[in-house]
């Protein structure tokens, strides 16, 4: 089930990959790829950052497997770690941190950043010699990859009507940085409160699929009532009275996307996407080939004709979710709006 909301867009540092060491279990990082997946946040990042935290996912695994060789030669006289020791292993290692950022990037839809955005070098230099943030006093050289990131976000927000882009490191130069398009948060409490909105979210799209076939069957049963008015079909024949309506056919099926329009308190105003099918045959009297006689006021050599009309209409109803009672209640919705556009079934 998609839902429609505006997302928060969020960087990701990299000192949060190191912070939370990389892709290890259930961790923060594997927190953010599953928010992601479910649409409630998109991730983006730069190609200066992508190939950092790469970088230093795999000199922290060659460190590691270094200080292993070096400091624990008694494993070896083991059989189940004796393998540990190849450098055939140290490769398979180095594949294998290839191969776990890869997959985050494919299954969070990771947009990434390209260099094109980072082609005010004069802004980055100003910065660096009245050392403003990032470049803090001591280390300046050493920021100059954080400062053409915020660059790159900077002009990325602005290029593309972006109102803000959520931040998240544990840099303290890039956490003070100060920009109309950046938004700084703790890391931890951003995924926390995000974490509790998708428990929200999740209870919001169980509710609306318990409550689906009801609204559905409800709402059938009152197009039903609603087809059988001649008026929605008369424009199509060359008649003086309203067709007969005899219903074949009646399906109200809901869309799985839904949209959040807003939210006040517990209570949260939806709107979901339905569809109708209908088809109704039609028995009314035919004028196409009959004269109509003035004296008489008649019409002469029409015939009574049957025809199935069909048609499908896509419409919205409005309900509101409480979270705190988990309770869904219809807010607003019209019937004639379910009535599907009929055309004949040749022009269908």
């Amino acid at each position: 089930m998609t839902i429609q909301m505006e997302k928060d867009i969020v960087f990701v540092d990299t000192s949060i990959f190191i912070a939370e060491n990389y892709f290890a279990p259930n961790n923060r990082i594997s927190s953010l790829l599953a928010l992601a997946e479910k649409g409630i946040i998109s991730l983006v990042s730069t190609e200066i950052t992508n190939n950092e935290v790469l970088r230093r996912f795999k000199d922290e695994v060659s460190s590691a497997w270094s200080t292993m060789k070096n400091n624990h030669k008694t494993l070896v006289c083991f059989d189940n770690t004796r393998s540990l020791f190849y450098k055939e292993t140290k490769k398979q290692l180095l594949k294998q941190c290839e191969d776990n950022f890869r997959r985050y990037i494919e299954k969070s839809s990771l947009f990434s950043i390209g260099y094109e955005y980072c082609s005010d070098v004069k802004s980055i230099f100003e910065k660096y010699f009245k050392a403003e943030k990032p470049f803090n006093e001591g280390k300046k050289k050493h920021e100059f990859p954080d400062a053409f990131v915020l660059l790159m976000l900077e002009q990325y927000c602005k290029r593309n009507s972006l109102k803000k882009i959520i931040l998240l490191s544990e840099d303290k130069d890039m956490k003070e940085y100060e920009s109309d398009y950046l938004e700084p948060f703790d890391y931890k409490e951003y995924i926390t409160t995000k974490l509790a909105e998708a428990t929200t979210l999740e209870a919001l799209r169980k509710a609306i699929e318990n409550e689906k076939d009801e609204i559905c069957s409800d709402i059938k049963e009152k197009l039903e009532e609603k087809l059988y008015d001649g008026w929605n079909y008369s424009s199509l024949f060359n008649t003086e009275d309203l067709p007969e309506v005899e219903i074949e056919q009646c399906d109200v099926d809901m869309d799985s996307n839904f949209s959040i329009i807003s939210k006040s308190g517990d209570s949260f105003l939806i709107e979901l996407n339905l569809t109708s099918y209908c088809e109704v045959k039609c028995t009314y009297f035919n004028l196409d080939y009959a004269v109509y006689d003035r004296e008489d006021r008649m019409w002469y050599g029409g015939q009574w004709d049957t025809e199935t009309l069909k048609g499908d209409e896509s419409f919205q109803m409005l309900v509101s979710y409480n979270s705190k009672t988990d309770d869904l209640t219809i807010e607003s919705f019209e019937i004639a709006d379910a009535v599907p556009n009929f055309r004949h079934s040749w022009d269908y």
